[in-house]
């Protein structure tokens, strides 16, 4: 049987005949009409660059709007190019399924391996990247992917982007549903205008949220994680301190290890959690108009070098704690301190004392005055008895102090609760 140039059999128009694949079966072949520029038929399939000898590559060969391939080693390329002047598709083993305008093309690298399955207008331009189909999608990073959809881009490398304008650019990022932007490596947006970015692991999920730093989390309607381990949920809340959480309506965690409650709530100091049951005015509040209740844990130690000695309490993640109450102005506070102190007192030995204590305070132009104190009470063992917990201020801050009885030099700590009420 001879071959045509076009790679089909020779067989008169209407004949059948059987041949052997290459592994053994049996394929009827039945003789058409030739015939070009959308007359008649030609073969499906032709192998590249000769078909009458040992072939690498293989496309369809349309009497018209063929998309052109430029025969690298290992291309399938059967798709159409309706505007007919698109370049050759290039990729060594890179595939083109179908549809209409799709192109592997040399971007930051050649796109060897690369495959579009089908659709229209969509553009692979990196090694292994893949588009499954859709409508001019972009799969531009080294393994990136986008399984269809409308315009979505996925430019980092092993990076996914699905759905309608999805863009994942951070290598391993996955960005899917409206509008979402994964910028950072490893990073995670879904939903609508959704944004994760810096990285790495940031996680934005729902309707315009923005995830900002390693492993931030950001959830809900308008939410905002901006800082490392930073987690917002909710409607308009922000987490802006490190490892700070924000939960609920229009609340914000600035503080580091903060977290913020409720409706209206405003945690400016470290480690502190605020409540707030709701806000004046319609807008979010800010630490000046934010009125709410926060509980903070602060601690001291006594050096125990000498008797009667005193240390202030204070809060935050460093040994010892460097944090103090710094007062926000124009704000008036309630300040309710339940305190323990433990030590081990020669020769009684381990003994305890427990405190309270109360302080009403303002913050007048950034100076903080004390309006005045309650009744404080304490009690527990007598080797503690004399011991004294009180308030002062300097500055715009409240320090609380402890201090040993006159005849006591031990290493006693303190630890105090702190409760803060506060209004504008």
């Amino acid at each position: 049987m001879s071959v045509n140039p076009v790679g089909s059999p020779s067989l008169p128009v209407g004949s059948t005949e059987e041949v052997l694949t290459s592994i053994g079966g049996k394929l009827t072949l039945v003789g058409v009409a030739g015939g070009g520029g959308g007359g008649g038929n030609l073969a499906a399939v032709v192998f590249q660059p000769d078909p009458t000898t040992a072939s690498t590559s293989i496309q369809s060969a349309r009497s018209a709007n063929q998309m052109p391939g430029d025969a690298s080693v290992g291309m399938t390329n059967l798709g159409s190019d309706s505007t007919d002047v698109l370049p050759p598709n290039t990729g060594a083993y890179a595939t083109i399924g179908g549809g209409d305008q799709n192109v592997t093309t040399t971007g930051a690298a050649a796109p060897n391996y690369a495959t579009v399955a089908g659709g229209l207008n969509n553009l692979a331009t990196n090694a292994h990247a893949t588009i499954g189909g859709g409508t001019g999608n972009l799969a531009t990073g080294d393994g990136a992917t986008v399984p269809g959809g409308n315009e979505n881009h996925a430019s980092g490398a092993n990076a996914l982007a699905e759905g309608s304008t999805c863009n994942a650019s951070g290598d391993e990022s996955h960005a899917e549903g409206f509008g979402t932007t994964a910028s950072g490596p490893q990073c995670h947006a879904e939903g609508l205008n959704t944004q994760a970015t810096v990285g790495p692991g940031a996680h934005a999920e729902g309707d315009t949220c923005v995830a900002t730093g390693d492993g931030a989390h950001a959830e809900g309607d308008h939410t905002f994680a901006n800082n490392d381990g930073a987690h917002a949920e909710g409607l308009e809340t922000t987490a802006s301190g490190a490892f700070s959480h924000a939960e609920g309506n229009a609340t914000t965690a600035q503080g580091n290890g903060s977290s913020a409650t409720g409706e209206g709530s405003f945690a400016i100091w470290e480690g502190q959690a605020a409540h707030a049951s709701g806000y004046d005015g319609g807008v979010p509040p800010t630490s000046i108009t934010t009125k709410q209740t926060s509980m903070l844990t602060l601690r001291g130690t006594t050096p125990g070098a000498v008797a009667g000695e005193t240390v202030e309490l204070k809060f935050g993640s460093l040994t010892p704690p460097t944090q103090t109450l710094d007062l926000v102005t124009g704000k008036a506070y309630t300040v309710s301190v339940e305190a323990v102190a433990q030590g081990i007192i020669v020769p009684a030995g381990q003994e305890a004392q427990s405190f309270y204590a109360q302080a009403c305070v303002k913050n007048i132009l950034g100076v903080a005055t004390l309006a005045g104190t309650g009744l404080g009470s304490q009690f527990g063992d007598a080797s503690l008895a004399g011991a004294a917990l009180a308030f002062s201020v300097s500055g715009n801050t409240l320090h609380l102090s402890y201090t040993n009885p006159e005849a006591v030099a031990a290493v006693v700590d303190v630890v105090a609760r702190v409760t803060v009420t506060e209004t504008n």
